[in-house]
């Protein structure tokens, strides 16, 4: 009884500072160039109130299912135009994954186990990425697991509520990422129901409810699609948007290796990378060599299929991106929860000393990465050693009871590292929103163009559509209506206002934050891929 209040203490603990992780992501500026896209998007609906048909600075658009879109315009109109109101659904739908997950878990293993599915979960890199540079993902991961938890729910007993809540769960990842909405979730559940031979679920009426539920919920998303687009839009969501990457219809490649989401996913589980490969082995071995074959010590293959069958239906993509396989995460966890739980004590002795020595390693290399790549003050030094010696000691507190708990600790400090030095340093180079936030503070939004130079943050901070440029001659057009207007270009298109009267108001610096390279990340070498931009004001002759 003291074990498991002890371990429920815990657990509120360690989730409690990993929102706390979280809301401090919400300081950090959105980051071009796709969530910063979605974040002007959803506050352009916000103004113009259109939410069935999406537009993109104006012009119509025909890629991601509007749910994103329509919570953060919605929760930007309640608590305005800011980070937070743009990530705070994102945030949410994450803890749906963390507690379905847990429930999930809860079903097939013990409450230990299901405490450690939620917290492996929120504390995987996958996470904390997501809930920082917020995109599309959020909102499937959150609901395609909410699916899985309600589908297995139905499998058990079938009941209208359940089934009702399956198709809520489904109809919403699909509002998130289209027909992949429901493909993950079979990824999972089919397999799980042939290895528990579960065929009734197929014969229970009640399952009829579902599609229902789905068909209704997808309507007005169907009908905006129609009135904007016609058949072409209906066509792109159900099949070209997502298959059509693998057909090749789409006209989106990059062309990257074979294995380019297995390595990612290496990175998107940590820290617990380690336990990832091993378990993926067990697992793999336990399937294979037991035919398939229903044994009570693996209750599920839902997470080894989760996982498994995702990684390679996404790797037929022609484009592929690091946030793709992100998807897999809960099921990699469930997997990973269901393993530790059937450790010997031993076991448990000698995978706490694997991971305490990688997790220590893992400290030291983002210290060392973070004090190299940018000049820490020493009160920085200073706030850094205090957090490292409530890190040290929170460690070894938890870290007796089990080396999850230790695991989380760990994630935990790193990303605080991240999110309070790194990041913040980092978007020092993303010029287009300070330049926003400069429009905004100076108020000056009816009068400030972008030449040659743009950001999708520099709408959404300046909270104004910000109109573009193309040829110098257009200048004169627009100071006929001012005596003075304000751009924002960068120096290799200053020569083009000599013959204007101008004032530079503000030198900003400018780098493609998300695609970081060595000769950026060494300071030596910074300067030499660093661009000058600036925010001019000029003058009517």
């Amino acid at each position: 009884m003291v074990n498991r209040f002890i371990h429920h203490k815990i657990y509120w603990i360690l989730i409690i500072l990993v929102a706390l992780v979280y809301l401090i992501g919400v300081t950090v500026d959105v980051m071009e160039v796709d969530a910063a896209q979605y974040a002007q998007m959803s506050m352009e609906m916000l103004q113009n109130k259109s939410f069935l048909q999406v537009y993109n600075r104006q012009i119509d658009y025909l890629d991601k299912p509007p749910l994103l879109f329509w919570l953060s315009s919605i929760s930007m109109g309640i608590f305005g135009i800011n980070n937070f109101g743009f990530k705070l659904p994102s945030i949410l739908a994450s803890f749906v994954a963390i507690l379905s997950v847990y429930k999930i878990a809860k079903i097939y293993y013990s409450e230990k186990a299901a405490l450690f599915a939620g917290l492996m979960l929120a504390s995987s890199q996958t996470f904390f990425i997501i809930n920082n540079d917020i995109r599309t993902d959020n909102l499937l991961i959150g609901f395609a697991t909410f699916s899985i938890w309600q589908i297995t729910k139905f499998i058990q007993r079938p009941s209208y509520p359940v089934g009702f809540w399956v198709g809520f769960g489904i109809a919403m990842a699909m509002l998130a990422k289209g027909p992949l909405g429901l493909v993950f979730p079979m990824l999972s559940i089919v397999p799980q129901i042939i290895y528990l031979k579960q065929w009734h679920i197929f014969k229970a009426f009640k399952i009829w409810i579902i599609p229902v539920v789905i068909a209704v919920m997808l309507t007005p998303m169907c009908w905006g699609l129609y009135q904007q687009f016609g058949n072409k839009g209906l066509y792109f969501y159900f099949w070209e948007q997502s298959f059509g990457r693998i057909t090749g219809q789409n006209v989106w490649k990059n062309d990257v290796d074979p294995f380019f989401l297995v390595h990612t996913f290496l990175y998107a589980i940590l820290p617990w990378t380690i336990l990832f490969v091993f378990t993926f082995w067990k697992k793999i071995v336990f399937v294979i060599t037991h035919k398939f074959k229903y044994t009570p010590t693996h209750p599920e293959v839902m997470g080894i299929f989760g996982y498994l069958l995702a990684t390679i239906a996404l790797s037929q993509s022609k484009y592929q991106l690091p946030h793709y396989i992100y998807i897999a995460s809960p099921m990699a966890c469930l997997m990973m929860a269901g393993y530790v739980d059937n450790l010997s004590k031993k076991s448990l002795i000698t995978w706490g000393k694997i991971q305490l020595i990688f997790n220590l390693l893992l400290v030291f290399f983002v210290l060392f990465t973070v004090s190299y790549v940018w000049e820490i003050t020493v009160s920085s030094y200073i706030i850094i050693i205090i957090l490292l010696a409530i890190f040290i000691f929170i460690f070894i507190k938890v870290y007796r009871y089990s080396f999850i708990w230790g695991g989380v600790v760990t994630s935990i400090f790193v990303n605080i590292l991240l999110l309070v030095w790194f990041y913040p340093n980092l978007l020092q180079y993303q010029s287009p929103s300070k330049v926003g936030q400069k429009i905004n503070e100076l108020q000056i939004q009816d009068k400030t163009f972008g030449y040659h130079e743009f950001g999708f943050t520099t709408d959404f901070y300046s909270k104004s559509y910000i109109p573009q440029l193309s040829e110098i001659k257009q200048l004169d057009s627009v100071l006929n209506h001012h005596t003075s207007i304000y751009v924002y270009t960068n120096s290799n298109w200053l020569k083009d206002f000599e013959k204007y009267p101008m004032e530079t108001i503000q030198e900003f610096n400018f780098y493609r934050v998300t695609l970081l390279t060595l000769d950026f990340l060494n300071p030596k070498t910074r300067k030499n891929v660093v661009q000058k931009t600036m925010l001019l004001k000029i003058q009517a002759k």
